[in-house]
């Protein structure tokens, strides 16, 4: 795992059940160890199958139209060059379990897992840990965090702004 880069991910979805769900967004900033150096950015629109299924609010806070989405890639496509992206390093992300579940689906329904690390690491119970006592921290989210350790976030529920944001988290929380 310390010879692996780390790959922070960040996936939109329509919803938030991954048996009914669609991944519509994915995001990846890889970087190396130890020194935690940037080596690349990755990040595709995923074009739905199932718009019908979808939650509207959902849509709302990822800032879902069919104009944004018009150039949006098969979840085939968009999974064959995640795998390639994520080759050989461990996935990292805020509450990277939830983002696994809708993985783990896209990867039976494209034919083929990544060749990742067999861990993962997520994000949000360092911060727990690191910040439990600190006041001013209502919530343990991406956003309240980030605005805590002066990250800025960018456009928030979007993959590649959520992804380099968890990645400069992670990398202030090591400093801690």
């Amino acid at each position: 795992m310390k010879k692996a880069n780390l790959t922070f991910i960040d996936l939109e979805m329509t919803g938030t059940d991954p048996g009914k769900h669609e991944i519509i967004e994915m995001a990846c900033v890889v970087v190396s160890q130890p020194d935690l150096s940037m080596i690349d950015t990755w990040e595709k629109k995923v074009k739905p199958q199932r718009i019908d299924l979808a939650e509207p609010d959902a849509l709302r806070i990822n800032n879902y139209s069919s104009n944004l989405w018009a150039d949006a890639v098969s979840l085939d496509e968009a999974m064959k060059e995640f795998r390639e992206v994520v080759k050989g390093s461990t996935i990292c992300g805020w509450n990277v379990y939830f983002d696994w579940l809708f993985l783990v689906k896209a990867f039976d329904i494209t034919g083929g897992w990544p060749e990742v690390h067999y861990h993962t690491l997520d994000v949000l119970p360092i911060a727990y840990a690191k910040l439990f006592d600190r006041t001013g921290i209502e919530r343990f989210s991406l956003g309240e965090i980030a605005a805590y350790l002066g990250v800025d976030r960018g456009k928030a529920h979007t993959a590649l702004p959520d992804a380099i944001a968890t990645f400069e988290v992670y990398k202030k929380l090591m400093q801690l």
